[in-house]
């Protein structure tokens, strides 16, 4: 029985700063720069996973900093009279 491409083994060495996930392997599991992965030690076997991907919707981030900018006026304002200025 041979081995299938799911169950091919990588060795890794461990470093002084721990251990490095090269990119061909976080590929493998579909993560890119950015996203998030999770460990966890089952029975002395590491288990890397990608954790679920959040999508990111660019009109709701632009209505977030709308939301913050008119937060930061209002509050601008309300010193300026309170100041007198």
């Amino acid at each position: 029985m041979g081995t299938s491409e799911k169950e091919k083994k990588v060795i890794l060495k461990v470093g002084k700063k721990g251990l490095f996930l090269p990119k061909k392997l976080l590929k493998k599991i579909g993560a890119s720069n950015g996203d998030s992965i999770s460990v966890k030690v089952n029975n002395r076997k590491l288990v890397i996973e990608l954790s679920q991907k959040v999508k990111t919707n660019s009109n709701n981030k632009k209505k977030r900093q709308k939301s913050i900018i008119d937060d930061l006026e209002k509050i601008s304002e309300e010193e300026q009279e309170y100041f007198n200025l």
